[in-house]
């Protein structure tokens, strides 16, 4: 990439240097550094808007800088519109942002202390640390219970007491959400973890 800094596929180093960065590397800084650089050096490449989508996502659950993700993620959709003027809210880009921005605005609730929170959880998630992940996210429901984001949290406690081994508490949980939370947007979500892992272990009721 160095040698050939503009060549044919410079910008498809830089998209894959980012990506190694964030999320092999974790090293964040660099990662949007280097976003960045390949949107200020290819401003036409077809990498450019998914770059900004990108950065966007290191912002805001990386570094809980939410505005900048907006700042983005509005960014990203303005590039698909230059390129394509006729119908950008087809494209996948487009759509993806829309659903963040969206997302990040609905959850902007006490000083985004909540959200933040949530994203420290799913971190913890993906790096298979369940109990730490439900302990956190119960401490945010006890702490925000108003916050917009319970809902969501609801949810990730339950699948990872699922995930842990807890079936009968992921359950409960769900069942416990339906009551409490039934004119939540994502009661449909619960419903159909809930009938999946009440399935998942009447077969392995069955094989035993």
């Amino acid at each position: 990439m160095e040698e050939h800094p503009t060549g044919n596929y410079a910008d498809d180093a830089l998209f894959k240097t980012a990506e190694l960065q964030e999320m092999r590397l974790h090293d964040y800084d660099k990662a949007i550094a280097t976003y960045e650089e390949l949107i200020r050096k290819f401003p036409a490449s077809p990498l450019s808007a998914e770059s900004s989508l990108k950065e966007a996502g290191v912002q805001a659950r990386a570094k809980n800088e939410f505005d900048n993700a907006l700042t983005n993620l509005q960014r990203a959709q303005k590039d698909v519109e230059q390129v394509n003027k006729e119908n950008p809210r087809k494209n996948w880009i487009w759509k993806t942002a829309e659903k963040e921005i969206k997302f990040l605005q609905e959850n902007k609730d006490h000083d985004w202390i909540p959200l933040t929170i949530f994203f420290a959880a799913r971190s913890l998630k993906e790096a298979k640390e369940y109990d730490q992940v439900i302990e956190k996210l119960r401490k945010l429901l006890g702490q925000f219970p108003d916050a917009k984001v319970a809902d969501d949290a609801e949810l990730e406690i339950a699948d990872c007491l699922a995930k842990s081994g807890d079936v009968d508490g992921a359950i409960a949980a769900l069942r416990e959400f339906a009551q409490k939370r039934g004119e939540s947007p994502l009661r449909a979500a619960a419903g159909t973890a809930l009938d999946a892992i009440e399935k998942k272990r009447s077969l392995e009721k069955k094989a035993k």
